[in-house]
């Protein structure tokens, strides 16, 4: 039996309620429940950059079969999407996006990351050596 392509995608969704004290002290996230395709998802606390701004990373891991999309996947993938709405002291976030690998399947190029994603975010608050609070949706697509 051949699978459609779009029958083996799924989209999932994550919110996140992260607050940084930009002077070092600890970072939490909310318990996720589990995800279509994902064993765990954690946030990796990070360290303050010399600039001020605060390096942190979103780290996925994958069920065995199961990829998710880089930031430009090409093809049928679907990219992440994330919505930083009610964050305080945010002036902006930027992502240093691994390398990521070429998946063909059914003749369909996609790019994407198979077992895990460690995705390493900066953050930049608005005002520095004040708490930085994100609250972000973050929407991700997987496919077996």
């Amino acid at each position: 039996m051949k699978l459609n392509f779009y029958t083996c995608m799924a989209k999932n969704s994550l919110k996140l309620g992260v607050a940084f004290a930009m002077l070092g002290s600890a970072c939490a996230a909310q318990d996720v429940t589990e995800q279509i395709g994902v064993k765990k998802i954690e946030l990796l606390q990070g360290w303050r950059t010399a600039t001020g701004t605060h390096m942190a990373a979103v780290h996925i891991t994958l069920k065995d079969g199961w990829k998710t999309y880089w930031r430009a996947p090409s093809g049928n993938g679907i990219p992440p999407y994330f919505n930083w709405e009610g964050s305080e002291n945010l002036s902006s976030v930027e992502f240093h996006w691994p390398a990521p690998k070429l998946f063909t399947q059914f003749g369909i190029n996609t790019i994407g990351y198979s077992r895990e994603l460690i995705l390493p975010i900066e953050i930049k608050p608005t005002t520095d050596g004040l708490p930085v609070t994100l609250k972000a949706q973050v929407d991700y697509g997987v496919c077996n």
